[in-house]
């Protein structure tokens, strides 16, 4: 038997792809975005914003990370900073209020139930609240 697959749709290829995409350097996949916004400029700000990874909280400016603060709870960036290197925890929270900065310390610091899950969780909360200020223009990536 002879399949055309030609008009085949396969479900999972956006994610797929969204996945690549969070694998490539910043230079790789905004130059593979601004190839795909010739085409489809909407297919290229969708794959940019679900592309974002939490590592983007770390290359992002002073001023973008003080937004930050006003988007996501403490406890939620004290938490998603679990596991990351320390010179990162420390320009996040160097640059944090100082009692945003000992709550989200508090936190990162402390045991947790189902650490792992909640890790993701609380890095999945911080990529949105990215992605919605990338939204409104405050922040650009």
């Amino acid at each position: 038997m002879n399949k055309d697959t030609s008009n085949t749709v396969f479900l999972n290829g956006k994610n797929k792809l969204i996945k690549m995409f969070q694998l490539l350097s910043e230079t790789e996949k905004n130059s593979l975005l601004s190839k795909v916004g010739q085409k489809n400029p909407k297919l290229a700000e969708e794959l940019r914003f679900k592309s974002i990874t939490f590592e983007k909280v770390f290359t992002i400016n002073e001023k973008e990370i003080r937004m930050l603060f006003q988007q996501v709870n403490p406890s939620i960036l004290g938490i998603s900073l679990k596991g990351s290197p320390i010179k990162y925890q420390k320009k996040v929270l160097s640059l944090a209020p100082r009692e945003y900065a000992e709550k989200a310390f508090q936190m990162m610091t402390s045991k947790i139930n189902d650490e792992d899950n909640s890790i993701i969780k609380s890095r999945q909360k911080v990529i949105d609240s990215l992605g919605s200020l990338n939204k409104m223009g405050l922040i650009e990536f």
